[in-house]
């Protein structure tokens, strides 16, 4: 018959292929998931001891890869720098610039070791490239010095690091500077003395957040700290994250706990 079309019907295919390839993009996307985490956490240092200090953490992200790094390495001269970072957000985006910032941090000149040089030099970074995102991070750096019993920092936005001493109460170290990224500013710096076998704490804020309003507050937090003053470090954030689980159930935020004894 002229003028006649052939139509084509579609008919939805067997329950079985559909079922195959939901399975085949869960397990791709299970697959992707342990490779983000792995690189994620590539860029964590590893814990070590050695006759000048200890050093542990723990990382627990609410999604497979988050906004939460650290950094411990020696700088020349028995000195230690210790940095802690939190990116806003979650998830992939986080990820990314923390491993951008990570890279930018290992290629910073090697001179480049006190606090507030590590922060003003990052925070240009991160306003120069990253400002048109509105992505901002809070960041942590102390530089422990053993030799000379001395401990210098500076925070940005970020919560307070403890310092806990082999006699005495713990001293909060607290930020002096506005959060990363998001303007330009003189960078302010602290110091405080640094007694042999001193434990060092820092940590992001999804310690002290929580949904059911039993945070881990930071007077509970300086008084548990004290009662760990002579645990080794691994087990001080053991401790610490025990006592948060208990208080605050699941958590709301990436988590990292980061302890340093110095010996």
């Amino acid at each position: 018959m002229s003028g006649r079309r052939d139509v084509k019907v579609k008919y939805p295919r067997p329950a079985a292929e559909c079922y195959n390839r939901r399975l085949m993009l869960s397990r791709t996307g299970a697959r992707e998931r342990e490779l983000a985490l792995r690189i994620h956490r590539s860029l964590l240092p590893a814990p070590f001891e050695d006759d000048r200090a200890e050093f542990a953490y723990s990382y627990d992200p609410i999604e497979p890869v988050g906004g939460d790094c650290c950094r411990v390495e020696y700088v020349g001269r028995g000195r230690l720098a210790v940095q802690v970072s939190d990116v806003t957000g979650h998830g992939v985006a986080s990820a990314l610039m923390v491993g951008r910032v990570s890279s930018f941090i290992q290629g910073s000149p090697r001179g480049r070791t006190r606090p507030r040089e590590v922060v003003g030099s990052l925070n240009e970074f991160l306003c120069a490239r990253f400002a048109e995102t509105g992505m901002l991070m809070t960041f942590f750096a102390v530089l422990l010095d053993p030799a000379r019993r001395r401990l210098t920092w500076a925070g940005a936005g970020h919560p307070p690091a403890f310092l806990v001493p082999p006699r005495g109460p713990a001293a909060r170290l607290d930020s002096q500077n506005p959060i990363l990224g998001a303007a330009r500013w003189p960078v302010s710096e602290g110091a405080h003395e640094l007694p042999p076998g001193s434990l060092l704490f820092l940590f992001t804020d999804g310690l002290v957040e929580s949904r059911n309003g039993s945070a881990f507050g930071l007077d509970r937090l300086a008084t548990k700290l004290e009662s760990l003053r002579g645990a080794r470090a691994a087990d001080a954030v053991r401790e610490i994250g025990r006592e948060a689980g208990r208080l605050r159930g699941r958590p709301v935020d990436d988590v990292l706990l980061l302890a340093v004894r110095v010996k």
